[in-house]
């Protein structure tokens, strides 16, 4: 299908033009080089160096005077084959768990901003439902999913994860790190954690881990549900179904599922 021109951002254009020559260019390009080959004054050139290297995509061999694109392009096509396991993994075995709980589940990663990212959904059917799409981030410490994979990490590690000082998304929030790590701890010691409207009013959450061989989290499961449909029997219900659910996922990952 041809790209109608008109629809284009030229410098967006420019710079997706010029990360291509840097990418076949085993041993970089010099500003120079580049301007000539993208068809750009040298001053120009700069500024697109200059922008992509503040967000960590170029690195520039001063001795050199050389530009070559930087590993995080690897580590951004690692998360997403990473992600795309996580999603074969845990779909199948979501979607039926959705089914049978007749609510929403997600898969979620934890992120090094503060954040986690939701990979994968199953949809409840309920006209009236909680539902949180695939890219979606939220805070982590306001989150069931958050808060379960904090709680299997160090304490160093959890600070490495924690946007300080932490945002309030509802009056429920934790927003005292003291009062959030007695909360990890507990976390930690029952297996799971709960959300009851710290992110959104009225919604409700439980999620579990999943682990790996050194039981460090891989990324967590939850259920979703308006609060109005949660009554002690079906927490009981989320925490044994999710349990299972999430060791199904992590047998699937360890066999190439």
């Amino acid at each position: 299908m041809t790209t109608d021109e008109r629809y284009l951002i030229q410098p967006f254009d420019k710079g997706l033009y010029l990360l291509e020559a840097l990418a076949h260019a085993e041993h970089g390009l010099t500003l120079g080089e580049l301007s000539s080959q993208i068809g750009l004054h040298r001053s120009t050139m700069f500024r697109y160096l200059q922008t992509l290297q503040r967000h960590g995509y170029l690195v520039h061999d001063r001795a050199a005077e050389r530009y070559m694109l930087s590993a995080k392009f690897r580590d951004m096509a690692q998360q997403v084959k990473t992600y795309d396991s996580l999603r074969r993994a845990a779909g199948p075995v979501m979607e039926s768990l959705s089914r049978r709980l007749e609510e929403s589940l997600n898969l979620a990663v934890l992120e090094q901003k503060g954040t986690v990212l939701y990979v994968f959904s199953a949809n409840s059917s309920h006209s009236l439902r909680i539902q949180t799409d695939q890219g979606t981030r939220e805070p982590a410490h306001a989150t069931a999913s958050g808060k379960v994979m904090l709680a299997h990490l160090t304490h160093d590690d959890v600070l490495k994860h924690l946007d300080l000082p932490l945002q309030r998304c509802t009056p429920k929030t934790v927003t005292s790190l003291p009062a959030l790590l007695r909360d990890l701890q507990d976390v930690r010691e029952r297996g799971f954690a709960v959300n009851d409207g710290e992110t959104i009013p009225g919604a409700y959450c439980l999620a579990v881990p999943i682990l790996d061989a050194k039981v460090h989290p891989i990324a967590s499961l939850s259920v979703s549900a308006p609060a109005s449909r949660v009554n002690e029997a079906r927490k009981a219900k989320f925490v044994t179904a999710l349990t299972r659910a999430a060791k199904a996922i992590a047998r699937n990952l360890k066999d190439g599922a």
